[in-house]
């Protein structure tokens, strides 16, 4: 499944420089949930390409038991603040659309998904780890595409087999805040942490 994987990201420019969009990653965009979400989206469409929101989601029986059991989140038609699922749902349905694993598109405010590429769909939705590899190999893409990944690279060269340079994490942190400040609307220190 990797091989597939490569061969659908290679299909695509996931540059920021150009998209202008800095919300390929996520603060929840984890393995964990992003497995999650995958399985939450075959199940509420029965792997078929209607249509969603996030709001689908969150109203279906599936994803009200699994994040309950799992998470130990509460209900989500209990009186609890939005924003507690917002994040947790959007985010990774943001990420899986960024990278075309899902299509979007905004009509009247709000982003309509559908599948896009069901096979790697469901390889994410497996497991957390098979989440764990896509997540993976599609961050590689998009700090390859933006010309990024060479000072992860050399961090990581740097560092080898002993402790973090902390020096130089430091300098790949600040020139990754920038990276993302001079190439998306996201203008917040925190945000980008």
């Amino acid at each position: 499944m990797i091989t597939e994987i490569n061969k659908h990201l290679q299909s695509f420019d996931f540059d920021v420089r150009k998209l202008k969009d800095g919300r390929f990653m996520d603060q929840k965009v984890m393995p964990d949930v992003v497995s999650i979400m995958a399985d939450c989206v075959l199940n509420l469409t029965n792997g078929s390409s209607d249509e969603f929101t996030k709001s689908n989601i969150w109203s279906s029986s599936y994803y009200i038991n699994n994040v309950k059991a799992i998470y130990n989140k509460p209900d989500a038609k209990e009186e609890i603040p939005v924003k507690e699922y917002d994040k947790y749902t959007s985010q990774p349905l943001k990420a899986l659309a960024y990278s075309k694993v899902l299509s979007i598109k905004k009509v009247k405010g709000y982003n309509i998904y559908q599948i896009n590429h069901k096979p790697i769909l469901e390889f994410i939705a497996l497991r957390e780890k098979n989440a764990y590899q896509f997540l993976y190999q599609y961050i590689v893409k998009v700090l390859s595409d933006s010309d990024e990944l060479k000072y992860f690279e050399a961090f990581k060269t740097k560092c080898g087999n002993r402790t973090i340079n902390k020096g130089y994490l430091q300098y790949l942190r600040t020139r990754f805040q920038y990276f993302i400040f001079d190439n998306t609307a996201i203008n917040e220190i925190n945000e980008v942490k």
